[in-house]
């Protein structure tokens, strides 16, 4: 329903957020490939959208791209480094790349910002931490 939504908003005008919101549904639902094209487009009408370039990262790195999903984090990052959804996906990043001890650094003061994070990106998180702790990363 919520897709059809931002569908229909988009017919009448394409504005970056509604198209970001939109390419973030569809990376939820695993249409990776028709989520980046509109993160992008959203980013070509406001470069400046951290949570396009957000919606971009974590696109890349389901398609086993963590060296292009960290350059765009590093971006969002750059528009609002204090963004705890954010600040997760890079964690996710450095995980995925084997850098469990800088996952683990951006990952753990987030366990303090439940309030901040939605439920569901707070659940990633705990899942997140028990991946680092049982590999040791959380030392």
């Amino acid at each position: 329903m919520a897709e059809s939504s931002f569908r229909i908003s988009l017919a009448g005008r394409r504005s970056d957020a509604v198209l970001n919101d939109l390419a973030w549904i569809l990376q939820m639902r695993g249409r990776h490939d028709e989520s980046l094209k509109l993160a992008r487009e959203a980013l070509t009408l406001n470069p400046q959208n951290a949570t396009a370039w957000d919606t971009v990262g974590v696109v890349l790195l389901h398609q086993q791209k963590p060296e292009e999903a960290q350059e765009a984090i590093q971006q969002a990052l750059a528009l609002q480094p204090t963004n705890p959804h954010m600040i997760l996906h890079m964690a996710e990043i450095y995980e995925r790349r084997g850098m469990n001890a800088e996952a683990s650094q951006l990952a753990e003061p987030l366990m303090a910002r439940a309030a901040e994070m939605s439920p569901d990106a707070f659940e990633q998180l705990r899942r997140l931490m028990a991946r680092l702790r049982g590999t040791g990363g959380a030392e």
